[in-house]
């Protein structure tokens, strides 16, 4: 099976001569990893598989929120913004 990417025109070069960085390079392939996991389990019936992967993003999106959270919070400090005045007013 070959994978073919599509290009902008007939005359340009295709989508992946474009510079990308590389956290955005491995961003994209996480994604199409965890596509091909989701899509292979989907279409050999395997439920628990599907679960597994959704349980994965689920957790792997929670440590990441978090992570960047703890790192906001060491590197800007608190939330001054917000009013700690229980009364409302």
């Amino acid at each position: 099976m070959t994978i073919t990417r599509p290009t902008r025109d007939s005359d340009s070069t295709p989508t992946d001569a474009l510079p990308v960085s590389e956290q955005s390079a491995q961003a994209r392939r996480g994604i199409h990893v965890i596509g091909i996991w989701l899509q292979a389990a989907f279409n050999s019936f395997r439920t628990p598989l599907i679960f597994a992967a959704a349980i994965v993003i689920v957790a792997e999106t929670g440590i990441l929120l978090g992570a960047i959270s703890l790192l906001e919070w060491v590197f800007l400090g608190e939330d001054d913004t917000v009013d700690d005045n229980s009364e409302g007013d």
